[in-house]
């Protein structure tokens, strides 16, 4: 395939192939650019097993990301690796349940490439679903404590009418021998490797609720004790958010 701006004055070729006797593609590739993705499947299912971009000069793995599947063909595991996630201090993966009925329950992250092992959970990525029996969510959480669940409600129509916005989720990366907190909490976030998150209650009982989150990094450095501070932009909808719909389903106010 061949690829030109709106003048045609610069162009790029892409080029593709296929698995045999097949229209799963298994890589691209840009024509006198050091830059392919590749696919792979499974053999007797055609499901995808992997894929991944790398830079072939200097080889460079960007993103790679392998799939594992339970016998409905749903996926079991997700492992992400390369250098875009770097920041993380090792590879990350996510384990899925699901009911009976093929919903969702649970994806919940690791750190590391053992895909079978539970030893070291990412905080705050611990996501979690019930679900009533029409398939409507009943509750979400990410934490693992289920004093932090949000719960749903739903009318007779399926419709959801309230949901709960209990917390503001704030993550992200420091070095890992560093200690890292969010201004107003009397505990440390919780740690995996590089990764931090934490979980924070704000003021959004009587409304929706927007504004800085102060975070403080601590490390040892020399002898001496080094801090930095982050402000992070957050927002939040009301504690108890209510949903309202026209007589054609159609939302008008949340």
């Amino acid at each position: 395939m061949r690829v030109g701006t709106a003048n045609a004055s610069t162009w790029q070729t892409y080029r593709y192939s296929y698995r045999d006797d097949s229209n799963l593609i298994e890589t691209l590739a840009v024509e006198n650019k050091p830059f392919v993705v590749t696919r792979t499947y499974e053999e007797d299912r055609d499901l995808l097993t992997s894929i991944e971009t790398k830079s072939t000069s200097p080889s460079t793995v960007y993103t790679k990301f392998s799939y594992t599947y339970d016998a409905r063909r749903y996926r079991s595991t997700a492992l992400q690796e390369g250098t875009a996630f770097a920041d993380y201090g090792d590879a990350t993966y996510r384990q899925f349940a699901y009911n009976g009925r093929g919903e969702l329950t649970a994806g919940i992250a690791y750190l590391g490439t053992n895909v079978a092992s539970q030893g070291a959970p990412l905080p705050g990525r611990r996501y979690e679903y019930a679900y009533d029996n029409i398939g409507n969510r009943q509750w979400s959480n990410s934490t693992g404590v289920s004093a932090l669940r949000d719960d749903y409600s739903a009318n007779a129509l399926n419709q959801y009418v309230s949901r709960e916005n209990n917390t503001v989720s704030i993550s992200g990366t420091a070095a890992s021998d560093s200690v890292v907190a969010v201004k107003g909490r009397n505990v440390t976030a919780g740690r995996q490797g590089r990764f931090w998150s934490d979980e924070v209650t704000v003021s959004n009982v009587l409304g929706p609720w927007t504004g800085p989150l102060s975070v403080y990094a601590n490390k040892t450095v020399g002898g001496s004790s080094v801090m930095r501070i982050d402000s992070r932009a957050a927002a939040i909808p009301a504690v108890a958010q209510t949903l309202t719909y026209d007589l054609d389903g159609n939302t008008l106010s949340d």
